[in-house]
């Protein structure tokens, strides 16, 4: 009896040591070296499912990030002013001779993954202003993760504009289209601390295999993953939605409104034509629009997530904020910001 005892502890030890071994090579391989570290992996979670968001007091908006956060998100550090934004603190009155930009969007605007500081639109403000005598240029970022057409109008509605923006910049990826338009009956309600805890990778890769996995529709998890299930025509009508509002609200406030659809593998994709269509309802509705496709900086051979904060999901890091801050300068902006004056 007691060798039996001790078979089984054994047994038990060897398969706790063989999981552990096996969690820590799954997130070394996700992760790379910040998978050695669990603060920062179980930061990789869904903004809807974490602490860092609140209810918003506007329905069309729903929710949003919490004020004066200091904390790690997706792997890096993570903070928004006292207004609730990933941003530096921007007041609402604008000083003369500044060029103001709303930025709108979702993760990739928020910067999920990366240094606020490294975002796209932080690399065009710091470029901007080191070549400009004359005028001072700030870009603003209002993106919230998840947030799909209905929130980011709404967004421009109830906070861009009180800023006082001297242009709209609306950014777009493969999954923000494809998030449903719905009217929010019922204020938004944050995640339990319970939900915020340890992830298991070992655990949710024997989810997936058994079929287990947990569907959270409501709380706009399996979106990316869905999308492809998404009725296009829903699509169709939720872009010539927002495009009809961005030029509403561009002739109301006589801010001029430019487009940008970011992606990144995609190009061989069957949604490679939705950006396509993308910009020419924008085109169709007087809006500047640009494609920027992340994969043609890529060598030969070069593996895609040479421009991901990690293989587990599809969002740029410091290099891939640095494109697409190069290719919308080339594509968009000379065409609306004020002219740089050189010494």
């Amino acid at each position: 009896m007691r060798k039996q005892i001790v078979t089984a502890a054994n047994i038990a030890v060897f398969a706790a040591l063989l999981f552990i071994a096996l969690e820590m090579t799954i997130r070394v391989y996700l992760f790379g070296i910040t998978g050695l570290n669990p603060v920062k992996v179980n930061s990789f979670r869904n903004i809807v499912d974490s602490e860092l968001v609140q209810a918003s007091e506007y329905p069309e908006v729903w929710y949003e990030l919490k004020p004066k956060q200091n904390t790690i998100f997706r792997g890096a550090p993570f903070r928004t002013n006292s207004h609730g934004l990933a941003d530096d603190e921007y007041t609402y009155d604008k000083a003369p001779d500044t060029f103001r930009v709303a930025v709108i969007g979702s993760s990739w605007t928020m910067g999920a993954g990366v240094d606020v500081d490294n975002t796209f639109h932080s690399v065009l403000e710091k470029e901007l202003n080191q070549e400009s005598d004359a005028i001072r240029y700030e870009f603003i970022n209002f993106g919230v993760e998840f947030y799909g057409l209905g929130e980011m109008i709404g967004t421009i509605k109830h906070k861009a504009l009180r800023y006082d923006p001297d242009m709209i910049l609306f950014i777009v990826t493969g999954v923000t289209p494809l998030i449903p338009w719905e009217i929010h009956e019922q204020p938004f309600e944050p995640s339990p601390a319970s939900e915020n805890g340890w992830t298991s990778y070992v655990g949710l890769k024997l989810t997936n295999i058994l079929g287990l996995k947990e569907k959270r529709p409501d709380r706009r998890n399996n979106t990316a993953e869905e999308s492809d299930n998404k009725d296009r025509g829903q699509y169709s009508r939720q872009l010539q939605r927002a495009f009809d509002e961005l030029a509403a609200i561009s002739a109301a406030t006589n801010i001029p409104v430019a487009t940008a659809w970011l992606r990144i593998n995609e190009s061989n994709d069957d949604n490679s034509n939705l950006a396509d269509v993308y910009i020419r309802r924008a085109e169709r509705s007087h809006i500047t629009g640009a494609v920027v496709d992340l994969d043609k900086y890529l060598q030969p051979g070069e593996p895609i997530h040479t421009l991901l904060v990690s293989r587990s999901e599809k969002h740029p890091n410091d290099f891939g904020h640095t494109i697409i801050a190069t290719d919308l300068r080339e594509k968009l902006f000379p065409d609306v910001v004020p002219a740089i004056q050189s010494p």
